[in-house]
């Protein structure tokens, strides 16, 4: 399939399933109410509180969606699938923890890399050089020109790396969420060896077109969100009740389209 096909519908997804997009609804419109309460006066302690149930539903939306996708990969799912409270939480939970890892990955690579420069010695002995220099104004140029090459080089090229290995983890955590929807394992959802294989069969260029075409429709759907969110009192609840749920549903069905799409 097309990967134009595959974004269409996955935006079709939530008005054709609009039972599923209920239930998903109803989900972020508690979000959506709790989110509101905090932009008033509820304390420090009512904002945390606030805020651990708010996290709490959103691990329950996100295991609701990930039963979802478990459907439309194994062609089990029906449009009016129920919420199951105690599976779709530890879903959730198990989402999280992927998605963490993911994400964790890159950073202590980086944290690793940076300390084999030997980057913070670098930044230490400017600062020292600065701090030591007569002229507060002119601190920066008392440093030697090949000391500051060498750290902004470091750092260049840190940071090269760092965005080459987030973009890769991204490309990964994609897939591997699809696999922890088919297999109910965060062992295989972090199978990097099969989750390669698997994007290697749907093809890296069409998978990287694909990727950036469901970025740009989760741009427009967050502006969307973002503007409907300034509407005083109900502006929160009405972007989480339509907006969230729809964005969630048409993300999971995006992945469910092109994981089973093997070229």
């Amino acid at each position: 399939m097309d990967v134009v096909d595959i974004i269409k519908n996955a935006l079709r997804y939530p008005i054709e399933n609009y039972k599923t997009w209920t239930m998903m609804a109803v989900i972020f419109f508690i979000i959506g109410i709790l989110q509101a309460a905090m932009t008033y006066n509820v304390g420090e302690v009512g904002e945390i509180i606030l805020s651990i149930i708010e996290f709490i539903f959103m691990l329950l939306a996100l295991g609701y969606a990930l039963q979802i996708l478990k459907g439309q990969i194994n062609g089990s799912f029906i449009d009016n699938e129920m919420i199951r409270l105690e599976e779709d939480f530890i879903g959730g939970i198990k989402a999280i923890i992927v998605l963490f890892i993911y994400e964790i990955i890159p950073l202590v690579i980086v944290f690793i890399l940076s300390a084999i420069a030997g980057i913070s010695d670098q930044l230490a002995n400017i600062i020292t050089i600065s701090a030591n220099s007569s002229q507060a104004a002119a601190s920066l140029s008392a440093v030697p020109t090949n000391v500051m090459a060498t750290f902004m080089t470091s750092i260049v090229i840190i940071s090269i790396i760092a965005f080459i290995l987030y973009v890769i983890c991204y490309l990964f955590s994609i897939i591997g969420i699809g696999r922890l929807a088919e297999t109910d394992s965060m062992t295989e959802a972090l199978n990097f060896r099969e989750v390669s294989s698997r994007i290697s069969s749907i093809g890296w260029g069409r998978y990287i077109v694909f990727i950036v075409a469901t970025i740009i429709v989760l741009v427009i759907l967050g502006l969307i969100s973002t503007l409907i969110g300034y509407i005083p009192v109900v502006g929160l609840i009405i972007a989480n009740t339509i907006v969230g749920s729809f964005t969630l549903l048409f993300l999971m069905s995006a992945i469910a389209g092109i994981y089973d799409d093997i070229a």
